[in-house]
């Protein structure tokens, strides 16, 4: 389920940041993390990420551990936000763009194109265990969701982390002519010398191998970028926060890949209004084919999506609050 962390300042300001993990993430702010973020400043963020970061290295590298980070770190740049009165795109960069191209994860890529949204993500039918069969089914997923969209709408294929390296290879051989933009998290995230295997056999073909959704920290990413993955998607809930996503999208430009971030809502969409290399964010179509606002009900004024964009508030911090 989704955590929300508050974090308030002496004079009662507060500051709202959001991730997903249920009870056990809000045991890990409330047990072990918050230690290492009272008395401290919310203009000394990276100050009070390293605290945390030092502090559970051994207990939560990645995981839970990252996502109740994520969501304090969040916190405290909307607590800066309200306190300069400035947005957080701006404290994060500045505005490189009015607003923020958008990719929809939808199993009607067709309604995304007439949306006007700028390319679709979309999750495989059938899982290894169908086998040839399955296998076969995907691909005419693939065949079908192309010509719905015509040539030139960028497709992302999803796969979950479900696949072996060489299941997800022959499922791009026989997608070879429907110019998937990348294949996305296809083998499990802690299997290296398979991410590295299918890197190498998309290279071959001339596709592009993109992970990252369950990644997390820098070190994380640099080690998606030596194996050979050439669109990083980081989801800034689960990755650090906005501070660790500012060091994997500077990590990603040095490193010559491509940032496309996966989730995330409203916090996504200020940190790719902020970087000049994130050009697309990620939003996803709820069941009635209407653009549905990332954490749902849970926050007040998230801005929607308008033809395939969307542009943010000047709204202090985030711009959102909880609902």
């Amino acid at each position: 389920g989704a955590v929300v962390v508050e974090v308030e300042q002496d004079d009662g300001l507060v500051g709202v940041g959001c991730t997903v993990g249920g009870e056990a993430v809000c045991v890990v702010v409330e047990e072990h993390l918050a230690k290492f973020v009272e008395g401290q400043s919310a203009r000394n963020i990276a100050h009070v990420w390293d605290r945390c970061w030092r502090g559970q290295t051994a207990q939560g590298r990645r995981g839970l551990g990252l996502h109740a980070l994520s969501a304090v770190d969040l916190a405290l740049w909307d607590l800066l936000g309200k306190i300069t009165g400035e947005p957080c795109h701006v404290l994060l960069g500045g505005m490189t763009t009015a607003r923020v191209p958008l990719i929809a994860a939808t199993a009607r890529p067709e309604l995304a194109r007439r949306l006007g949204f700028k390319g679709a993500k979309v999750a495989l039918p059938r899982g290894p265990e169908a086998g040839d069969a399955g296998l076969r089914e995907n691909a005419e997923a693939v065949h079908a969701w192309r010509r719905s969209v015509g040539p030139d709408f960028p497709l992302v294929v999803a796969g979950g982390g479900r696949f072996d390296a060489a299941y997800a290879a022959a499922l791009a051989k026989r997608c070879e002519a429907d110019g998937v933009a990348w294949f996305e998290d296809c083998v499990p995230p802690d299997e290296p010398a398979a991410r590295r295997a299918l890197s190498r056999k998309l290279e071959r073909l001339g596709a592009v191998h993109g992970a990252g959704s369950r990644e997390a920290t820098r070190w994380g990413f640099d080690a998606l970028a030596d194996q050979g993955v050439g669109v990083l998607a980081p989801d800034v809930c689960r990755c650090g926060g906005a501070s660790e996503f500012l060091k994997i999208a500077a990590l990603a430009r040095a490193r010559g890949v491509a940032v496309a971030p996966s989730g995330g809502g409203v916090y996504a969409y200020g940190l790719a209004m902020a970087l000049p290399d994130v050009h697309v964010a990620e939003c996803a179509l709820g069941e009635s084919g209407a653009p549905a606002p990332f954490w749902g009900d849970l926050l007040a004024g998230e801005p929607p999506p308008a033809d395939g964009y969307v542009a943010l508030p000047r709204a202090p911090g985030w711009g959102v609050a909880l609902n």
